[in-house]
């Protein structure tokens, strides 16, 4: 018989037919037993649904539920399952994604220790079939600071890395569930703007494996009006905060992904929101004036497609050279070769 629940894993559920059932496996073999799965279904067509009810049949930790209300989505799908639990301790898993034995165990003592903090962040790494295939992290340690990594696109981990108090999460203002693109990245910039309690764990084993999944929703028609606007509400979004939250000094920062979010409006043809967030961006000290006139040329050139005719992507990667503000990205592309996967506490039968 399992006692109150300590964390809550909330997983949102969309023709997830092939990896949901590995996914749960890795959840049930969790060394700490104190937890309760909220899946949230987003009108699937395969037969997830009953995989899932299988599982909830096998053991009363796992809740399933259909979504009942709108808008359709993941994050719609994350705050109904939130609304299903009490547990103390909240954090986020895609039905492709697996957890370490240890990862709750490890997760939960942390934030205990840590009575002073919102949320922990915990290593995790890239796998397309199996873990350790890719020998890839997620992200690794550096220099800066997470919100400086934020601005230029080098996010630490995804919704699934860290561990929330439910109370926190609840300050944060949950999940924005009228975006379609860069969720997030909406999430993480609030959290780090607003000066939320966190540190990263970077000492401790990496628990979770991120799937590299090639059919990501996301991925999928990426330059759809609807969602380059939602990334433009992400970026003015940020930008208000950085503002009130007297994070003036990371504004240049967000230059390049600002420059990148106004190309992508022109590419979808949203050429009104385009200039409009060029201009809102130089009033607020992201752009320089330089970078203003700049980009304003690169959207010409897409706007007259003069990027078909010979020599026209170099002219726009060249006029582009003005935002390379920040160093490369590193997220996902770090091998263990380059930086060593330190050893689990024990190895897991499960992964092996």
């Amino acid at each position: 018989m399992h006692t109150s629940p300590v964390v809550a894993i909330l997983m949102p559920n969309f023709n997830g037919a092939t990896y949901i059932a590995e996914t749960l496996d890795s959840l049930l073999a969790q060394q700490f037993t104190q937890w309760q799965c909220m899946i949230v279904d987003d009108g699937s067509s395969d037969n997830s649904p009953e995989i899932i009810q299988a599982y909830a049949q096998r053991d009363p930790r796992i809740g399933f539920m259909h979504r009942q209300r709108q808008p359709k989505g993941a994050c719609t799908c994350r705050n109904i399952g939130l609304d299903h639990t009490t547990a103390p301790y909240v954090m986020f898993l895609d039905t492709d994604d697996l957890l370490e034995p240890f990862a709750l165990q490890n997760r939960v003592a942390t934030l205990r220790a840590r009575p002073d903090l919102d949320f922990a962040i915990f290593p995790s790494l890239m796998f397309t079939h199996k873990p350790h295939d890719l020998r890839l992290w997620w992200s690794i340690p550096n220099d800066q600071d997470l919100l400086t990594r934020q601005c230029f696109g080098d996010a630490v981990c995804q919704g699934t890395g860290p561990l929330f108090t439910r109370s926190a999460f609840d300050r944060m203002g949950r999940w924005d569930e009228a975006l379609m693109l860069w969720q997030d990245i909406d999430l993480f910039f609030r959290a780090y703007s607003q000066d939320y309690r966190y540190e990263i764990f970077w000492d401790l084993p990496p628990d979770l494996h991120n799937r590299r999944n090639p059919n990501s929703l996301s991925r999928s028609n990426f330059f759809q009006p609807a969602k380059q606007l939602s990334r433009q509400l992400v970026m003015e979004r940020a930008i208000n905060l950085m503002h009130t939250h007297n994070k003036h000094p990371y504004l240049p920062k967000l230059a390049p992904k600002t420059a990148e979010v106004i190309v992508g409006l022109q590419r979808a043809n949203a050429a009104t929101e385009a200039q409009a967030l060029r201009h809102f961006a130089l009033e607020k000290g992201v752009l320089s004036p330089v970078q203003y006139r700049r980009i304003g040329l690169i959207t010409r050139l897409w706007q007259m497609r003069l990027y078909r005719l010979p020599g026209g992507l170099n002219l726009i990667k060249k006029l582009s050279q003005t935002f390379s503000l920040a160093q490369p990205s590193r997220m996902c592309t770090v091998s263990y070769d380059e930086y060593p996967c330190p050893t689990a506490p024990e190895k897991p039968p499960l992964f092996s």
